[in-house]
């Protein structure tokens, strides 16, 4: 469903409606689309992975350095500065 900032202030009963059908309500404004409102059960199913599950995990396995290391020397001191 599709709907409008003001169209979505006087008919809130279709929206909810679309929303109790696991549709998604994608909210314009001025014609550019600012928002989307789903159903609560979509957000709880989906893939929640592990950061050490990321296949970037083990890229380079001759580099033993720990993440935090290669980000300290990928900042340069600049993290400390602030």
């Amino acid at each position: 469903m599709e709907t409008t900032v003001v169209e979505m202030r006087h008919s809130m009963k279709n929206v909810f409606s679309a929303i109790a059908r696991h549709e998604n309500v994608m909210v314009t404004y001025r014609g550019h689309r600012k928002a989307v409102i789903v159903h609560p059960d979509f957000l709880a199913h989906r893939s929640t992975k592990k950061v050490r599950k990321h296949p970037f995990f083990g890229m380079c396995p001759e580099n033993a350095s720990s993440v935090e290391s290669i980000m300290d020397k990928l900042r340069n001191g600049r993290a400390d500065a602030i």
